[in-house]
């Protein structure tokens, strides 16, 4: 009777035991879905964040793009301050160098 009484109790405390692992398990496998998921939203802001802090500097420091607009522009008399620059503006140049970068 004392070994029924024991296997029965062990067998019991196992059973609960595998029963709690699966709930822990289950609950474990919603916040890693979660984690992941935050992951990619924190590396969306980060690329924004970047970008913003890139824009922020040119904007900020205007003798980097004089020193900029010596080195690359023939013409240093334009006035950038209030209009954009696109890929049309340098056809119209006719430059006999002219590099393209990619981005991602």
């Amino acid at each position: 009777m004392k070994y029924l009484t024991a296997i029965l109790t062990l067998t019991f405390l196992n059973s609960l035991t595998i029963l709690m692992l699966i709930y822990v398990g289950n609950i474990t496998g919603k916040i890693e879905k979660k984690n992941s998921f935050l992951k990619q939203k924190i590396l969306l802001i980060q690329d924004k964040v970047n970008v913003n802090e890139i824009e922020y500097t040119f904007y900020n420091s205007y003798d980097y793009l004089k020193k900029l607009q010596k080195i690359y522009l023939e013409d240093t008399n334009v006035n950038f301050i209030n209009q954009r620059i696109s890929y049309k503006f340098f056809e119209k140049k006719n430059l006999d160098i002219f590099h393209t970068v990619g981005t991602k």
